[in-house]
């Protein structure tokens, strides 16, 4: 098991299961997550009233949108998730049904229906890769990001000599697994881990509605309990996974009052919303355990990839040479040109060689770049009119600094 390399406490295995975040305050308020409950931004002399909260310092939690139908975002009922706690480590208690989902030549008139007056705990089912589609709380809860996409991108890039299986580490909703499946086109076998139940049942509910159940799997459990992930993968995938994914979250907590029901964040504040608190802060570790769960069952041969917030990037070095693994790609992810790093992402593997670097910018001038739409394309993520835009005014540039004689 992982030395947890921050300053930050995660929640330890004890408590893991017993809910989605343990320890996420029961209050109905939480410290703003912009002033960290002070009412004001700023320093002492130039203070600013802080907005999100209205200078009160704290805000209403969030509780998870969920309902006995989950709901296609315009109210079509989609499929019934009813989880069964248990505490195993490992809980596989989840019975799906499905309703019958809306057939493909269907599906856009579905989508372009008129949406209800309220939206009341409903989920979204949103347009994801290709033909894909992603269940994920609505704008405010937990959804997929850039580093999810990114994540599933470089790990499908992987030339390697065996191509195999695949887990993913807190899948959370299933992004990184379900994506991976599409960019590999449904050939090799995938298994997801997440401890959070309304995780599980999000990831499911997507992979049943794609249809993609007979090679994509979900389990609820602990990945830091590394002699039951170890089980679990040899019963759920017949070789060792050659890929292990993960996207950890970026802020470090301090669950030492747990027994009182509180865990702290270190960094920044606490989300208030109960699916986005965990995705988003180490209640059960940061990218150190990621790493370490990866290795503890990656076949020979193998690749981990992982992504971390850029300034954490030290921890993703410190922890490979403690395991005496090597990092061999880094791309830095840079949110909008002129800006530094925002995340990156980290290929590794046990045998050493030269660490390729790369850097992508995801925006220039407010608009997608063109080696991001590219990667989008490939993705199966459409870029019509995005790419006209920006291209044509790029073209504009270029024709008015070659008339002006300063382009060749």
């Amino acid at each position: 098991m992982s030395n947890f390399a921050s300053s930050g406490r995660p929640v330890p295995l004890s408590h893991s299961l017993t809910s989605d975040a343990p320890g996420h305050s029961t209050s109905s308020t939480l410290p703003c997550w912009k002033c960290s409950g002070l009412g004001y931004t700023g320093t002492s002399k130039k203070r600013k009233p802080c907005t999100p909260c209205n200078q009160t310092g704290s805000l209403k939690a969030k509780k998870l949108r969920t309902s006995p139908g989950v709901k296609h975002q315009w109210g079509h009922l989609l499929i019934n998730i009813t989880p069964t706690r248990t505490f195993s480590p490992f809980d596989t208690s989840y019975i799906i049904s499905q309703t019958s989902p809306p057939s493909s030549s269907s599906l856009s008139s579905l989508l372009s229906s008129p949406p209800p007056s309220t939206q009341t705990d409903t989920l979204d089912l949103s347009n994801y890769l290709g033909s894909y589609r992603l269940l994920q709380q609505p704008p405010g809860g937990h959804r997929y990001t850039t580093d999810d996409l990114l994540t599933a991108y470089i790990a499908s890039k992987q030339n390697l000599a065996q191509c195999g299986e695949h887990l993913d580490l807190g899948c959370g909703n299933g992004s990184v697994l379900i994506g991976y499946n599409w960019l590999t086109k449904n050939i090799y076998k995938s298994l997801g881990v997440e401890a959070r139940s309304e995780g599980v049942g999000l990831c499911e509910g997507s992979i049943i509605y794609n249809g993609i159940q007979k090679n994509v799997k979900v389990l609820r459990g602990d990945f830091r309990d590394h002699n039951e992930l170890l089980s679990k993968v040899q019963k759920m995938l017949p070789s060792k996974p050659i890929i292990v994914t993960g996207t950890p979250p970026y802020f470090t907590v301090d669950s030492k009052n747990l027994n009182d029901g509180v865990t702290t964040i270190i960094q920044g504040g606490m989300p208030t919303n109960l699916s986005s608190a965990p995705a988003r802060c180490e209640f059960r570790g940061g990218v150190e355990c990621y790493i370490d769960a990866g290795f503890s069952v990656l076949g020979k041969g193998g690749r981990v990839v992982v992504c971390v917030n850029w300034l954490n990037r030290f921890r993703v070095y410190e922890e490979c040479k403690r395991l005496k693994v090597y990092v061999l790609e880094e791309w830095e992810i840079v949110g909008g040109e002129g800006k530094g790093g925002l995340f990156g992402v980290w290929v590794m593997g046990r045998e050493g060689g030269e660490c390729f670097k790369r850097r992508i910018t995801v925006r220039r001038g407010g608009k997608w770049t063109e080696e991001y739409m590219e990667i989008m394309r490939e993705m199966g993520i459409p870029t019509v009119g995005v790419k006209d835009s920006y291209v044509e005014e790029e073209k504009k540039d270029k024709d008015k600094e070659k008339d002006e004689g300063k382009f060749t």
